[in-house]
Formats: structure tokens, C-alpha cells, sequence
């Protein structure tokens, strides 16, 4: 179960036996006992729960409106569709995460690491609890699935946002096939009158019919395309901590800039600075990325690959 859950049902049964206990009878020593017994054990596992963190992804989704019948059950096809938008956008997420640039189309290497399990049922309304199942026990440190849940979050809030910033820095930055999941996502919901409510880690936020409504809205209104290209050229500079370059492409001459993917390493990017190759004959692939909104198109790219090219002899002896 997710910790914040059930440290928020201990506090509840806590709270509750407190009150019992304000009102027990002087001459009930037994009940007396019994109840602050089962003080004691709930108030150490509430003190456990609070040290501890929550290192392996668990997600609660509940599910309101009218594919949802009061707290007895959720349409399948509503239920199933939402938990496998939900599962989509872990495993970009988390490709995302590992350090390499999602493809445009096709299938997610290794997807399967990103896995998550329905574990059980979860009640208030209808939903779900997603855990992912690490048979090799309890990491030292979050794992990745987890990461990528936390981030799905993130996504989510802004996506909602009753400001418009932060949705709109969110579209300058996200993977255009994670964006594409986002939307889906909210139009199913937005499609069956429908709201939602999620628990993971220390959020636990509920999405309303206006919250559905601004999603909608915005992903409606908002599209991203991209494409990769190869471009030959001159590499102008890069500038490793920033993650920044600039090409010049030949022909054409046309300066492009942007940023350098994550698959580009912290290290290989000081030594193409250190070695002083910029000027050089490069053979770049670049993401092309127009994100298009009311009024107007924003164009940026992302390098994804770099070679150099190989020189040929311009004299040669007999």
C-alpha cells in the first residue's frame, strides 16, 4: 500500500481511539487496556511509516463520475482504457529517464522493465493500486519505475494548471509521444464525464470537472510534431553543463541552435569542448520540433547524434 494512505488511515484509527478512550468509563480498567494497547501499536507503525520512504512506484487511481457506479464498480472498458493510458506513460516516461531520446514511432525498448502491477482495489470511489513487484527486494534508492511515476505527476499538475505557465513550459520540454499520451489520457476522461483522484508518494491530488475541462482544453488547442533530420555542417560551439549547441549547416549556411539530448554524456560533451573539434566537418542528426498553438508555431531542435566526417586527400602524389 502507499505509505501516505495508509498513514493517513493509522492517523484516522488513532484519532478514533483517542476519542474512545476520552469517553471510557473509570471502572472499565480492561477496555481501558485493550484500547491503549492498540494505541501503542498503531502510534509505532505511524512513527515507522513517517522514517520511511517510499522507494518502489505505487500509484492510486480513483475514478468518479458516470462510468462509476457510487463504490461498488467501474465500467471495464473505462477502467481498462484508463490503466492502460496510465501504463503508456510510465513506460515513455521512464525510457525517457534512462538516459536516451524516445523513438518517434515504434516500439519502447525494453518496456517491460517499467512494468506496473494491479495489486489491488482501492475504495472511496473505484480504482486502482498499481505497484511495481521487485522480486529482488526493496532498492537502497528509488527506482527508475518509480522516478517515472513521480514524473507522470509532475506532468499531470501542470497539464491541469489553473496557470497557464506552467502547461506552457511543460509543451516546450516534453517528448512529443509522452504529450500524446497526456492528451488521450484526459480526452477518455473528459469524453466520459468522468474525474479522477491520484495518490503517489506525497501528492494526493483530485482532478475536477473544471481541472478535466482546462486539460481538455488545452490539448485540443496544442499539437507537437517532430521529425528527425540529418544535416551536415560546422559545429559551433557546445557548451557542456548547459547542454547547448550550434551548427551551421553546409550548404545552406543556416545556424541552428537548441539543446543536446541526455543520451549525450556530461563527459563526452567536455571532451569535444576540451579537444577543440568545433569548426570541424560534423554530420549531425537533429529532432526537428513544432509545437503548434493558437496563433503561432514554435520551432526548436535537439541534437541526437554527431559524427564526424571523414576528410579526403585534396592532392594526391604519383
Amino acid at each position: 500500500m502507499i505509505r501516505k494512505i495508509e498513514r493517513d488511515q493509522l492517523t484516522a484509527e488513532i484519532a478514533s481511539i483517542e476519542a474512545i478512550l476520552e469517553t471510557l468509563p473509570a471502572n472499565d480498567p480492561v477496555g481501558r487496556l485493550g484500547f491503549e494497547s492498540r494505541l501503542k501499536e498503531l502510534r509505532a507503525r505511524l512513527e515507522a511509516l513517517t522514517t520511511d520512504e517510499d522507494r518502489r512506484a505505487a500509484v492510486a487511481l480513483y475514478f468518479g463520475g458516470e462510468p462509476v457506479i457510487g463504490s461498488r464498480g467501474i465500467r471495464a472498458d473505462f477502467g481498462s482504457a484508463m490503466i492502460a493510458t496510465y501504463q503508456d506513460l510510465v513506460a515513455k516516461v521512464w525510457a525517457t529517464l534512462q538516459g536516451g531520446s524516445l523513438p518517434l514511432r515504434g516500439q519502447i525498448k525494453d518496456r517491460d522493465a517499467a512494468q506496473l502491477h494491479i495489486t489491488s482495489l482501492v475504495h472511496g470511489s473505484v480504482g486502482f493500486l498499481l505497484e511495481e513487484i521487485d522480486e529482488q527486494g526493496e532498492p537502497l534508492f528509488p527506482s527508475p519505475v518509480r522516478e517515472a511515476t513521480h514524473k507522470v505527476t509532475e506532468y499531470m499538475e501542470q497539464f491541469t494548471a489553473e496557470d497557464d505557465q506552467p502547461f506552457n513550459r511543460m509543451v516546450e520540454e516534453i517528448n512529443s509521444r509522452i504529450f500524446d499520451s497526456l492528451r488521450e489520457f484526459f480526452k477518455w476522461v473528459h469524453k466520459e464525464h468522468a474525474v479522477f483522484r491520484l495518490v503517489e508518494g506525497e501528492t494526493d491530488r483530485s482532478f475536477d470537472e473544471v481541472a478535466i475541462e482546462r486539460a481538455y482544453t488545452r490539448a485540443e488547442a496544442t499539437e507537437i510534431r517532430e521529425e528527425d533530420i540529418p544535416v551536415e555542417g560546422e559545429l559551433i560551439g557546445v557548451v557542456p553543463y548547459a547542454r547547448r549547441f550550434e551548427f551551421r549547416t553546409s550548404p545552406g549556411n543556416e545556424l541552428i541552435s537548441g539543446k543536446v539530448a541526455e543520451g549525450f554524456s556530461e563527459a563526452y560533451l567536455e571532451r569535444i569542448h576540451r579537444e577543440k573539434v568545433v569548426g570541424q566537418k560534423w554530420q549531425a542528426v537533429l529532432r526537428k520540433r513544432e509545437t503548434k498553438k493558437p496563433g503561432r508555431i514554435i520551432q526548436s531542435f535537439i541534437l541526437l547524434d554527431i559524427k564526424e566526417l571523414k576528410r579526403t586527400d585534396e592532392t594526391r602524389t604519383d
